[in-house]
């Protein structure tokens, strides 16, 4: 190999590993700030595998389901339809989830949120920032209407489609 070829070898590669720092770099510069904005809460990283289940006590469900719809809208990251009686579905860019109202025997409120559609980039859901946006918007509702609401997780068995190309 001649001294041109190994230059532009070593040029190539030298590029490249700034490109991914750089992405890195913007990356963690994101969540940092979203995290101090109240934007977003840390999770694990597979957190878009589990439904979480909120339990509250509510005494003015109409003023929650407004507050809910106005921290949904505030974030600007998704689109959204339905009814707080049956069932919400959010629509991101790449990702549908839903908030489903469960049966409650106790008088509480009880409701479902999971992703239930989306695109992956190398096994992950792409946009995954976004759904965490919703996710930490729905939970301060909750919390605020119900500082002791009982917020659970389940497992979600996802059905996925692999492909060769």
């Amino acid at each position: 190999m001649d001294d041109s070829l190994k230059t532009v070898w070593i040029f190539g590669g030298l590029m490249f590993a700034v490109c991914v720092a750089l992405g890195v770099f913007l990356r963690v510069t994101r969540v940092k700030k979203l995290t101090a904005e109240g934007k977003i809460i840390k999770r694990k990283y597979n957190f878009y595998k589990n439904k979480q289940i909120f339990k509250s006590f509510i005494s003015d469900e109409q003023g929650f389901y407004q507050a809910l719809t106005n921290s949904v809208q505030r974030t600007g990251v998704c689109s959204f339809s339905g009814n707080y009686d049956s069932t919400v579905t959010y629509r991101g860019r790449s990702w549908t989830a839903r908030l489903d109202r469960l049966q409650s025997d106790d008088g509480s409120l009880m409701f479902a949120y999971a992703l239930v559609q989306f695109d992956e980039y190398r096994g992950t859901p792409k946009n995954a920032m976004d759904f965490n946006i919703i996710l930490t918007a729905i939970e301060k509702v909750f919390l605020q209407y119900d500082p002791n609401t009982k917020i659970t997780e389940q497992a979600i068995n996802f059905k996925t489609k692999h492909s060769l190309f």
